[in-house]
């Protein structure tokens, strides 16, 4: 059997994780989301931002540029790449499904759904911040150490995504400077992302789809080791 996710110890907490994110989505949709402009959460927050970076909206621009629609696919890639390249076909999954399942949501369903909008453009929840905050709830996933863990391993799986998440709060922090989302909208796309995530990665940990996940990497196993001989035969 592959590999969960998730350690047995975690999945209740992701189970709530999952039900705190979707009730804060829902939550301030209500509250504030049907509102155009500053409610009094935001006025307490983008005032002061903006302020910082009033003279400096080329560089935001441009530190901006991870949460793009191609930066965000290549991030996509690499992580399902190199999951698929250590045998772990579910973490491939994980980033290919619940990264674009996320934004689709954010974009397609919640935002024409809300209809808040900050200088005309529908801004709820924040998209930059669901697939930043996503990648990232993936990436705290793939690096939950497994037992018996080595030291430096453990400190890498501490590392990446303690950077994960610092560059999704800059990214948050981005968007509200350039006065394209309000701090309510980042907020709700970072529930909305991490909350995908958990949500993705307790389906993946079912038996049923264990069981399936594990029959087809034994097959992409095969696949990979009949692919190497060919190419040595060649050689």
């Amino acid at each position: 059997m592959i590999r969960p996710l998730l350690p047995a110890a975690a999945r209740p907490l992701a189970w709530l994780l999952t039900a705190c994110c979707a009730f804060i989505v829902a939550g301030l949709a209500v509250l504030f989301a049907p509102h155009t402009g500053l409610d009094w959460l935001d006025r307490s927050v983008d005032p002061q931002i903006q302020s910082m970076y009033q003279s400096q909206q080329d560089l935001l621009n441009r530190l901006g540029m991870p949460g793009n629609p191609i930066p965000v696919a290549v991030m996509i890639v690499a992580i399902a790449v190199i999951c698929l390249a250590i045998g772990r076909l579910n973490g491939a999954l994980l980033v290919a499904v619940a990264v674009p399942a996320a934004s689709a949501m954010a974009e397609h369903v919640l935002k024409p759904l809300v209809g808040r909008t900050a200088h005309g453009f529908l801004s709820y929840p924040s998209g930059h911040g669901t697939v930043m905050f996503a990648l990232a709830a993936v990436l705290v996933v793939l690096m939950l150490p497994p037992p018996r863990a080595r030291v430096l391993t453990l400190t890498l799986r501490l590392i990446v995504p303690v950077a994960a998440i610092a560059l999704a709060c800059d990214i948050s922090v981005i968007v509200i400077g350039l006065g394209v989302h309000y701090f309510t909208d980042t907020i709700a796309g970072a529930a909305l992302g991490i909350g995908t995530v958990a949500a993705t990665a307790l389906v993946l940990d079912l038996p049923g789809a264990r069981r399936w996940l594990a029959a087809a990497n034994g097959r992409l196993h095969n696949l990979q080791i009949h692919r190497g001989r060919e190419e040595a035969l060649r050689g």
